[in-house]
């Protein structure tokens, strides 16, 4: 998910000593050229181009290498370097340019200042935003979660964990452990996320019997390159359904009211899945306490 660049901005190691200069195409029995090379002031102009082709090779090798290391970040690419005084050709100034030639220039410096860090995080957010690689930050608080989001969170993991198709029992333990809590705080847990797997309504989606496909937590990239995630798809014959827990409102709250809110965010993750299962009609429901199925 998050790929790290270390060092970024370290100066190419000079050649010291003797290297091979080797020219050998695969399709030849022996080498075209082979010598060995020293100081370049003691290059003769004959083997000048073969230094010239590996140099370019050289250079193909490395933009690869740098384009592999940026296509795996699913979630980030952080790269970090320390600054130096000489002109180079590295991988942070790479980077650095094309974040200057997209409006979101950063620069490296020993140690940044708060209005340096607030401009950072600003320049991570719109680079995250537009999948771009990630420019170094100040320091930055790690705000608390309040205490009905950690509920949210862990009922949304139970949900996404439990296998209604085994033995809820054997599973019990196992899913408390993974929460690390203890049993005065998951038993209640643990009997919600029960009632609502169990709820006649929610029966269709979560019975592995009654569905060809389910996928929790299901991420996915938007048109205009934002992340995204859906709580739970579940594909049956002829349509795809589209979950999304709203297990955190308030019991009793106005749901109808709720539902008309987060429609436009229901019809982005519909449209989204309408690409990926063309030929099926593409339906969204939101879950509310109860449970309570509004669909959208």
């Amino acid at each position: 998910p998050i790929v790290w660049l270390l060092d970024a901005n370290a100066a190419q190691r000079n050649e010291s000593g003797y290297r091979i200069l080797v020219d050998w195409p695969p399709e030849a029995v022996a080498p075209r050229h082979f010598s060995l090379v020293s100081r370049k002031a003691e290059l003769a102009r004959a083997r000048e181009h073969y230094v010239e082709a590996e140099a370019a090779h050289a250079r193909r090798e490395n933009l690869n290498l740098l384009y592999v290391a940026m296509t795996r970040a699913k979630q980030a690419l952080i790269v970090s370097g320390c600054a130096s005084g000489k002109s180079g050709d590295s991988w942070y100034q790479k980077i650095q340019a094309s974040l200057q030639d997209a409006g979101l220039g950063v620069t490296l410096s020993p140690a940044a200042t708060s209005s340096a860090a607030d401009t950072a995080a600003a320049e991570v957010a719109q680079a995250v935003q537009n999948n771009l690689p990630v420019p170094p930050a100040g320091r930055r608080e790690i705000s608390r979660i309040s205490a009905a989001r950690r509920h949210g969170i862990q009922l949304h993991a139970l949900l996404e964990w439990v296998d209604m198709g085994r033995s809820l029992p054997e599973q019990k333990e196992a899913l408390q452990h993974r929460l690390d809590q203890e049993d005065s705080a998951f038993e209640p847990l643990w009997a919600e996320a029960l009632e609502l797997l169990r709820a006649p309504e929610m029966q269709r989606f979560f019975d592995p019997a009654q569905y060809l496909s389910a996928y929790n937590e299901l991420s996915y990239q938007s048109v205009n390159g934002e992340m995204r995630r859906i709580d739970r798809l579940v594909e049956f014959a002829d349509s795809v359904w589209v979950l999304d827990y709203k297990t955190t409102e308030s019991t009793g709250a106005d749901y109808s009211a709720l539902a008309t809110a987060y429609r436009p965010q229901m019809m982005d993750y519909r449209k989204a899945m309408a690409s990926v299962f063309p030929g099926k009609e593409v339906r969204g429901t939101l879950i509310f306490p109860g449970p309570t199925l509004i669909e959208v």
